[in-house]
Formats: C-alpha cells, structure tokens, sequence
C-alpha cells in the first residue's frame, strides 16, 4: 500500500466518527493499523533514501579514484608524446616507422593570443552579465534592498 493510499483510507475511517466524535470499535482498530503501516511505509521510504546516497557516496568515490587514475595516465602519455617529439626533431627525424607502429609530424596553424588589450573589438565577443547570487544573498541579509532580488526560505527535508 502506498501512502497516498494509507493517508486517504485514513481520512475514510475518520469520517466515520459518530455525533459524539468516537469512532466504532473495529474502525479505531483499522486507524490503529493504518498509523501503524503508515509509520512502517514513512520509515522504509526514509531507509532507503539513506540507502540509495550510501550507495551514491560510494559510486563517487569510485568514480575520483578512476578519474585520478585517467588523468594520471593521461599526463604520462602526454610526456611521453613530448619525449617522443623532442627526441626525434631534434635528431631531424621526420617519420619512424615499423609494422608496429608509425611515427609522423604534420603542419598545422594555430593562433596565439599574446595580448587581448589590442585586439579589435570585431574578434571579440560580448559575454552576458553573470548575476552574483551568493553576493546579493549576502547583501540582503545585511539589510541592502537589491532590485529584482530577494531572499526566500525554503523547507528541505533532511534524512539522517
């Protein structure tokens, strides 16, 4: 039973309650096993929410173990591919090559920003405002008024 469920046969038995607000003998046990099953459902449903982010943690875990480990094997292929580069250019080696492996240079063209100050504003592009929400929190709660801002409270469940 789902406890949608629970809570509207709950409301049913209650609306059973007589002129003198009692309820008959079998409704109150039926409302004493509805409370029951509800504080059983509310608990599970609570339980496995732990669960699920125990099981979360771990998996992040697992998962900044394997990205250190990518990236430490990224870094070494990246030294060796300079190794291999400044090895051979500068024993004015173009090309290596074995029916394992071939080793080649090719050209290319890239373009080198070394000052942004003089560049034309025809190469540049506007980039939006950023809104500083954490600042404009900040300043509200010290008693600034910040036009089309505000602080709102919310209610966030929390399961320990």
């Amino acid at each position: 039973m789902k406890l949608y469920e629970i809570n509207a046969e709950l409301l049913e038995v209650l609306s059973t309650v007589d002129e003198n607000g009692e309820l008959s003998e079998e409704a109150f046990e039926r409302f004493a096993q509805l409370q029951i099953l509800e504080q059983d459902k509310i608990e599970g449903t609570a339980l496995y929410f732990k669960q699920l982010g125990y099981e979360t943690d771990v998996l992040k875990q697992e998962e900044n173990v394997l990205k250190a480990r990518r990236i430490s094997k990224e870094k070494l292929a990246d030294k060796l591919k300079d190794y291999l580069s400044f090895y051979m250019t500068s024993g004015g080696k173009d090309k290596f090559e074995t029916s394992k492996v071939v080793i080649s240079f090719r050209k290319s063209t890239t373009c080198n920003i070394f000052n942004e100050d003089l560049i034309p504003k025809e190469y540049k592009e506007p980039q939006p405002d950023k809104i500083l929400k954490a600042d404009i929190k900040s300043a509200i709660k010290a008693g600034a008024a910040v036009p089309g801002a505000e602080n709102v409270e919310n209610k966030n469940i929390q399961i320990k």
